[in-house]
């Protein structure tokens, strides 16, 4: 059944399972956002995270995309072979 999925959430409006709310306890605002994968992420890289001032993602993409690059820069500098 469709509606067997949907969530009432504190008597706001229904939300479906992949979304997430979260309360600021001393401001009281909500924010919903959607949990899963992101396609403009992955063609995009970090230019979401900052239109959308999500900084705690965007720092987290730049690490691993630095410790990414790093390592394939020391990949490709072991498997160069140096004839003298």
């Amino acid at each position: 059944m469709l509606f067997t999925k949907i969530k009432f959430t504190n008597g706001m409006f229904p939300l479906p399972e992949n979304y997430a709310t979260v309360k600021n306890p001393k401001t009281g605002q909500v924010k919903i956002g959607k949990v899963g994968f992101s396609f403009t992420t992955l063609f995009f890289n970090i230019w979401p995270s900052i239109f959308r001032n999500d900084w705690y993602n965007f720092f987290c993409m730049v690490a691993l995309d630095a410790i990414l690059a790093m390592g394939i820069a020391v990949s490709i500098h072991q498997s160069v072979v140096v004839v003298t």
